[in-house]
């Protein structure tokens, strides 16, 4: 219906665009007509929120490396003011255009050129679309089941660490703009055993269709700090089969050179029965999932039930799991190695001490801490 379509990434859309019947159509932003008894206004294909607390200008808020490539001028002053946030179109958080394989006898709004007017167009056959809006491919990704979309995304900022002196004055103590953070959802299994957080991930085929900071890797989109070198940056790469002779991980459809054998090794976690390249320590590597598990152990001190007195209880306690080494590269451009991963410090515990559960956590934390060993190394 006009409701659940994708919202058109243009800010004038003319009389015929999204037209559904005699009556029902947008022509511009802040057009509105109604539909079902409800009037709905065309304010773009974002919403722009909490816009009074925004700390970007200039380069990074408008352009080709900002949020958006354009907006709506709605008083002609030339200037992005706050309200028109709002009406900001060809975002760079997202992707502009599409294609997508589609079967017979759909209705899409598609053009032969991407940055053209979209029209409406049905398969006469299965087939793959003309351009699409790219709120299209955002669509696409989204979790039926649970309604999630958007997995994971990466933000670039200048971090700041300030204190506030005696005065209340806020003063800076040191600042970088070499922090990237990737935000991840918590992983969530549904009832039909799917993870949720992966099946939100964009799927790749190359590292053009990811941003500008990320590389396809394995058909997901992963930032750049997380995965030591894309593909597209290696000058000898190819899609070699399993058993085939390589010298680079990169020359193999697995991405898995075994260094050993010189041979292409498999690597697929996407199948119904996966299989892991577990790369030893001092391998090359493209990505820590690529290097091989190893058992680490992770203690602290439990707390138990009080005993007859009343008095707390404690014991130290032991979780083993198994956690991928890391993958590492020395200067962040050259190629990765496996290395092994650390293990955390046992605490020290005395029976006798009669202070010796005043830093005990329970059992569902050291469950949590176990889950991360990697965290609590020094």
């Amino acid at each position: 219906t006009i409701i659940q379509r994708c919202l058109p990434d243009n800010p004038l859309l003319g009389s015929t665009y999204y037209t559904f019947n005699a009556t029902s159509f947008f022509t511009a932003f802040e057009s509105n007509d109604a539909y079902d008894g409800v009037t709905y206004y065309y304010n773009g294909p974002y919403r722009a929120i909490n816009t009074d607390n925004w700390h970007i200008s200039g380069n990074a808020l408008l352009g080709i490396y900002g949020v958006y490539g354009d907006y709506e001028d709605l008083n002609s002053d030339g200037v992005l003011d706050t309200d028109e946030l709002q009406y900001g179109f060809q975002s760079r958080l997202f992707p502009l255009y599409t294609t997508m394989s589609l079967p017979s006898g759909v209705e899409y709004m598609g053009s032969s050129v991407p940055d053209e007017e979209k029209v409406l167009n049905v398969t006469s056959s299965s087939t793959t679309s003309l351009w699409m809006d790219g709120c299209n491919a955002r669509v696409s990704e989204r979790n039926t089941y649970t309604g999630e979309h958007i997995g994971s995304c990466n933000v670039t900022a200048t971090i700041e660490i300030i204190r506030i002196t005696d005065d209340g004055d806020e003063v800076i103590v040191d600042s970088t703009d070499e922090v990237k953070i990737q935000l991840v959802k918590e992983s969530k299994i549904n009832s039909d055993g799917v993870d949720v957080l992966l099946a939100s991930f964009q799927q790749c085929s190359s590292s053009n269709q990811c941003g500008s900071d990320s590389c396809c890797i394995n058909k997901r989109c992963w930032s750049k700090s997380l995965v030591s070198q894309c593909v597209e940056d290696l000058t000898s790469y190819g899609n070699l089969v399993t058993g085939a002779t390589c010298q680079s991980d990169y020359e193999c459809a697995s991405y898995c050179c075994n260094n050993t054998t010189g041979r292409c090794a498999p690597h697929d976690t996407n199948s119904d029965n996966p299989s892991y390249c577990s790369k030893d320590a001092g391998q090359t590597c493209v990505a820590k999932e690529w290097c091989a598990k190893y058992p680490i152990t992770t203690c602290d001190i439990v707390s138990g039930a009080d005993d007859i007195n009343g008095n707390a209880t404690c014991e130290l306690q032991c979780i083993t799991t198994e956690v991928y080494g890391d993958c590492t590269s020395s200067d962040g451009i050259s190629v990765g190695t496996c290395t092994s991963p650390c293990t955390p410090t046992v605490p020290d515990f005395d029976p006798e001490d009669d202070n010796r559960c005043d830093n005990a956590i329970t059992y569902s934390e050291l469950i949590e801490k176990a889950a991360s060993p990697e965290d609590y190394c020094e």
